[in-house]
């Protein structure tokens, strides 16, 4: 009996859902640049290689307050270049 108690108990535990809230919002202007010195280089297109525009489609939660972004300018985000599609090293 004891093991069935217990096993209800946790089934009830772990069967309540959060509601998402938002707990913070940030605005940073695309025009920015991050700290990575290695990256700041100035890409085929003319953009510099650190540049945050596009932040945000790459976002995770590496736990506690700590959130990882990956800025995202996705391929042919400047046009320079046709015949390589626009396409910079990244």
């Amino acid at each position: 009996m004891r093991p069935l108690i217990a096993l209800l108990a946790l089934f009830a535990a772990t069967s309540a859902v959060a509601e998402p809230r938002l707990i913070a919002a940030l605005d940073i202007h695309a025009s920015r640049h991050d700290l990575a010195t290695h990256t700041e280089g100035t890409l085929e297109d003319g953009v510099s290689g650190n540049i945050l525009g596009g932040l945000g489609s790459g976002l995770a939660w590496a736990g506690g307050d700590t959130f990882l972004m990956l800025p995202d300018r996705g391929p042919n985000a400047t046009p320079y270049d046709a015949s390589v599609d626009n396409t910079t090293r990244y």
